[in-house]
């Protein structure tokens, strides 16, 4: 199975990112998680280790990322990882939708982008296998 070293929680919620930083510590899924709770702060992060060419080394294995944000929601967020997938830096396959909206709007538009997964709040065992399993399975398709 392949290991997951880092995990980027995008959420303007500062209690959902504090939860699922201790859910995800307690499931051992990650040697390093961090939580960014606004999503122009995030993508100016993966940008600058992009640029830098220490994606493989300082760049999220995985990312979490709600739909609902100011400023820039999670769809605005995936049409500019869309620019940066050309420089090999990070793909959608990464992203875990990860949000309250059961609307199927909402649902439709992340499965057109190519997220790994679609969860709605709150991270389970369950789905945090599902997502792992997703996970594991596109990264050996790579």
């Amino acid at each position: 199975m392949k290991s997951i070293h880092r995990v980027l929680v995008i959420d303007d919620d500062e209690t959902s990112c504090i939860i699922n930083k201790i859910f995800l510590k307690e499931m051992n899924i990650t040697e390093e998680i961090e939580c960014i709770e606004d999503a122009n702060e995030a993508l100016s992060l993966l940008i600058k280790v992009s640029e830098e060419g220490s994606f493989k080394e300082k760049g999220p294995d995985l990312i979490f990322l709600d739909i609902n944000m100011p400023k820039m929601d999670g769809f605005e967020f995936l049409e500019r990882v869309r620019e940066l997938e050309g420089r090999g830096a990070l793909c959608k396959q990464k992203i875990v939708m990860y949000t309250s909206s059961y609307h199927p709007r909402d649902i439709e538009r992340a499965k057109q982008h190519g997220v790994l997964a679609y969860v709605i709040k709150p991270l389970t065992e369950t789905k945090m296998k599902s997502i792992l399993e997703a996970y594991n399975n596109n990264a050996t398709r790579r």
